[in-house]
């Protein structure tokens, strides 16, 4: 085979790959965005809504890989890493467009300053869920049993499920069964929720257990640590075609949008501009490692999302075209 015939199959192959990412990233946008819309109280995790996790610390950080937990041969020294009393669980969340804050219309989140993945449900055990934040960090069996020191819980039997016949005096922090979703998205009251799923199920199916990566509309820090995660992500599984998304949490509907290649965001000194948003860190009990802070944000598009939504995959479409025009030229 000639160079310029060796050029210009190389050439013709990178641009269908960039194009098939960029179909695969249409894909899955719309794909969540049907979710999120058309989501609602049932214990069908496909058609419930979107299933996500935001970095909260407990992560497999000592190797910068937040999107997984530690695996049980990381953790055989129980002194190894710190987290490693949580990597049994990983703690999500389930929004749709039936929920939101009561107070200022968002989409309830574990925190709106931090991204995450969204779990693919055809690859995901849940193993129990809350309808606020549980405080799975205190619980035993794996984030779905009693507190720490919690006599009356202990003495229904080790758990204190929402099912469990008795008193029961807060549906809300008792937790429903894995085949349970619908009565927990039932008795959510405008909060976010936490969904735990099984970390083995997880690991086990990695890459496939990732459907995007996602980071926060108009936040820089937001999508920088989640840009270094993906980043890590592809290190491990160059050949996966999970894509990097934006969620807009002040959008109306289909709040899920695609990243450009480079860095979309910078965050603005604090200002009372009226063209500037001050977006608070509302706190959670989740992890108990991610104190709230206020994130100075740019505004936003009419349409809801927040700065470019230029499509990314297409840039790089163009640009594979005129390098691989160009080497042909180079080559004659």
């Amino acid at each position: 085979m000639s160079s310029l015939t060796t050029v210009f199959v190389g050439c013709i192959l990178a641009v269908s790959s960039s194009r098939a990412l960029a179909d695969h990233a249409d894909d899955v946008v719309t794909l969540l965005n049907k979710r999120f819309n058309e989501g609602g109280p049932t214990s069908d995790l496909s058609k419930a809504g979107v299933l996500m996790h935001q970095w909260d610390g407990l992560g497999a950080e000592d190797y910068d890989q937040s999107w997984r937990p530690y695996t049980p041969e990381e953790c055989s020294n129980s002194s190894s890493h710190a987290n490693c009393q949580y990597s049994d669980r990983i703690s999500c969340l389930l929004i749709n467009n039936d929920v939101r804050n009561p107070g200022d219309g968002r989409i309830p989140l574990y925190t709106y300053t931090r991204g995450g993945t969204v779990e693919d449900p055809d690859f995901t055990e849940v193993t129990c869920a809350y309808s606020e934040d549980g405080g799975t960090m205190d619980r035993s069996n794996a984030g779905c049993g009693c507190h720490s020191g919690d006599d009356q819980c202990e003495a229904w039997g080790d758990n204190n499920s929402c099912a469990l016949e008795g008193p029961v005096a807060d549906l809300s922090v008792c937790w429903w069964g894995p085949n349970d979703l619908q009565n927990m998205m039932e008795n959510q009251k405008g909060v976010y929720n936490e969904v735990v799923i099984s970390s083995a199920t997880y690991l086990k199916n990695l890459p496939e257990s990732i459907q995007a990566f996602f980071f926060i509309a108009n936040n820089s820090l937001s999508e920088t640590e989640t840009r270094t995660q993906y980043g890590t992500f592809k290190a491990s599984y160059p050949d996966s075609d999970v894509p990097l998304l934006v969620i807009n949490y002040d959008a109306k509907e289909s709040p899920f949008f695609k990243a450009d290649n480079t860095q979309m965001y910078t965050t603005a000194a604090p200002t009372t501009s009226n063209n500037l948003t001050t977006t608070p860190s509302y706190g959670t009990t989740q992890s108990g490692q991610y104190p709230g802070s206020s994130i100075t944000t740019s505004p936003q598009d009419s349409d809801g999302q927040a700065g470019s939504t230029s499509n990314a995959y297409g840039k790089s479409t163009t640009l594979g075209s005129f390098i691989c025009g160009l080497l042909l030229l180079l080559s004659l």
